[in-house]
């Protein structure tokens, strides 16, 4: 009867279409059990030190599955320990894009952008290292070292009310921060707020650090030398407007 082998056809369908979608699912799972296994290789890298083939390791585990946020997340600890900051913060956004939880447990992420803001005050990239200690303190609005370190760009580039909210910030989470006080009281001089207040972060900041007076002083007077740096990179822009 022509129903008869219409039924059979389809009976043969169905079971091959069964067959295929357990096939791939077998792959599918084993592709996500090899991505595993590649991210415990890559962390036992890690730990040895070798962080070249820890990489590689972490390479095939994303080439297996693009969207494992841990292995973005090792991956970008191994950049990072190599002083590839850059590629390491594109690994830990890209993390975070997958787990917004990856944060809470690793502290290297944190870490990653402030040494990237503290090297970018240095060589007076001011408005990206502001842009890398905000991003941390979007994600870890306690973190002292971000407040820290965005108020002293903040103060470099000539912001100092903005600095000393920000270091407000850093003295609450972090009381016994030397630097802080230092930086707050050298922004309050240029706010010319009483030669009180400004001696009290002075002198706390001398009890905290321990340091010889000229040391301190020493810190000062580099922060000013840039802080007159930027004055001048400035002061031709402000020409140009005004013409």
């Amino acid at each position: 009867m022509p129903g008869t082998g219409l039924k059979k056809s389809l009976s043969r369908y169905l079971l091959i279409a069964v067959t295929l979608l357990s096939f791939v699912g077998t792959i599918v799972g084993q592709e996500r059990a090899n991505s595993g296994r590649y991210v415990k290789l890559g962390v036992s890298r890690y730990a040895r030190g070798d962080f070249d083939h820890a990489i590689e390791y972490f390479e095939l585990a994303l080439a297996s599955n693009p969207h494992l946020a841990s292995a973005y997340v090792n991956r970008g600890r191994a950049r990072q320990a190599k002083g590839d900051l850059d590629a390491a913060i594109s690994d830990y956004e890209r993390a975070m894009e997958l787990d917004s939880a990856v944060v809470e447990t690793n502290n290297e992420i944190a870490q990653a952008y402030n040494r990237r803001g503290s090297i970018r005050v240095r060589t007076l990239e001011l408005e990206e290292a502001i842009n890398d200690f905000t991003r941390v303190i979007a994600f870890d609005p306690d973190n002292a070292e971000s407040f820290l370190g965005r108020g002293t760009a903040l103060l470099i580039d000539g912001d100092f009310e903005a600095a000393i909210k920000d270091l407000d910030s850093a003295i609450a989470l972090h009381p016994a921060n030397s630097t802080a006080y230092l930086i707050r009281g050298l922004a309050k001089i240029h706010l010319d707020e009483s030669d009180d207040d400004v001696s009290r972060d002075f002198q706390k900041s001398l009890r905290l650090s321990r340091e010889l007076p000229f040391f301190l002083q020493l810190q000062i007077l580099e922060i000013e030398a840039r802080m007159e740096e930027v004055k001048r990179h400035k002061l031709p822009q402000k020409l140009l407007i005004a013409e």
